[in-house]
């Protein structure tokens, strides 16, 4: 038993400097899993985003568009009359081609 008391006082004596280098290590490394998970993170989200999202210009007036995805639409058509009914409009059914 006195061994093993001996080395845990021999590792909670270890210098100060060594054990800030060792604890800086440690950080360091978390702190690039966590970048790296972040980063793959809104990689994956942007991808999601550029699948599903599109602007799609109105049929009657070119200078007009809407961002579609697959289960919304920004026009009118779709936010006044169709939403409310559960069905698409025809921006949607467009981009579902």
């Amino acid at each position: 038993m006195k061994t093993t008391m001996k080395t845990r006082s021999m590792v909670a004596r270890m210098p100060p400097k060594a054990q800030f280098k060792q604890r800086n290590k440690k950080l360091k490394e978390l702190a690039k899993k966590i970048a790296s998970k972040a980063a793959s993170k809104a990689a994956r989200k942007a991808a999601r985003k550029a699948r599903t999202e599109k602007k799609i210009h109105s049929f009657t007036n070119p200078k007009k568009s809407y961002i579609v995805t697959t289960n919304s639409c920004t026009c009118n058509d779709y936010y006044f009359r169709r939403k409310s009914r559960g069905e698409t409009c025809k921006h949607m059914r467009e981009l579902l081609k």
